[in-house]
């Protein structure tokens, strides 16, 4: 009888604790809209929009365009803008070679 209770209860609070739908992946537009609406930053945001480029300045566009801002979301438009930026330096063109070889001696 005192297991019954604390196992029952144990199982409720998982049962309720488990999330009810799974992620969803979101659009560049809903991610940076997050960002500057909310100010909350997720670790698959930067893979999200690193890879826009020039594109991240049209979604900026649209999302911020008949608005006045406050400043700490131009603060996260400029973050949202350096964001691929950042990715653009890690790009690497076709024609790089490799510095490293692998080779059976």
């Amino acid at each position: 009888m005192w297991t019954r209770r604390p196992l029952l209860a144990t199982f409720f609070f998982l049962a309720v604790s488990v999330p009810s739908r799974p992620q969803k992946t979101s659009t560049p537009e809903e991610t940076i809209s997050r960002i500057i609406d909310l100010g909350m930053l997720d670790g698959h945001d930067n893979k999200v929009i690193g890879g826009t480029g020039d594109a991240a300045a049209v979604t900026i566009t649209k999302v911020v365009s008949g608005r006045s801002l406050s400043p700490d979301q131009i603060d996260r438009v400029l973050m949202v803008l350096n964001m691929p930026l950042g990715a653009l330096r890690t790009v690497q063109t076709p024609n790089q070679k490799p510095h490293y070889s692998f080779s059976a001696n």
